[in-house]
């Protein structure tokens, strides 16, 4: 089980988003986390973030403190990833980023907790579509299609309907996605009807 986490800045604020982040994933940590990650937007610079081994604290507490703290970012995600599997990659760790091989006018970067049935089945369709996917885990696979809509769509909320009504009934999801097109960043939560998955 993961937790995941997004926070933007609404209107003017003091808010260190990049500490805001951090503590967040601090305090949903559980017992038994394999990794954790965060990333980070402002303006029209590339997401910036960072993720390793191991607890929040230990693990991205000097590299956040040290790079991120008192930056003006507009938002931020973050997972604390703990693996289905025996052996654990980072690439499947999130925040996970989606890649085109044409590019694309939308950056997308996805911290998604859950399980998708027969994710595996999409991959094919979406490398055809010219998808590079970090790994073939569900992360990849969700931010994928939503970027995907995205592009087919140009609306956030006809994306985010298209990719419910995608994985309706193949089981349990909560995902937040940091969109960023030209200067504007956007936050997006989503999850599945099921309603199992917690979203905060």
């Amino acid at each position: 089980m993961s937790s995941v986490i997004g926070i933007a800045k609404t209107g003017k604020t003091d808010l260190d988003i990049a500490d805001a982040v951090f503590k967040s994933l601090v305090f949903m940590e559980c017992l038994g986390e394999d990794a954790t990650g965060l990333k980070l937007a402002m303006g029209r610079s590339p997401f910036r973030g960072a993720k390793d081994f191991g607890t929040t604290e230990y693990a991205l507490e000097e590299i956040v403190s040290k790079s991120f703290f008192g930056l003006p970012w507009d938002m931020g995600i973050g997972q604390n990833y703990k693996s289905p599997e025996e052996n654990v990659s980072l690439r499947e760790a999130g925040p996970v980023n989606i890649h085109h091989r044409n590019g694309s006018e939308y950056q997308v970067s996805i911290s998604l907790d859950g399980c998708i049935l027969k994710h595996e089945d999409i991959i094919p369709q979406l490398k055809e579509k010219g998808y590079i996917l970090e790994s073939d885990s569900i992360s990849p696979v969700v931010g994928s299609l939503f970027h995907k809509y995205l592009e087919e769509t140009g609306d956030l909320f006809e994306a985010g309907r298209r990719l419910e009504t995608k994985l309706n009934g193949r089981g349990y999801y909560s995902a937040v996605m940091m969109v960023q097109k030209g200067n504007e960043n956007y936050l997006v939560g989503i999850r599945s009807n099921t309603g199992t998955a917690s979203l905060c």
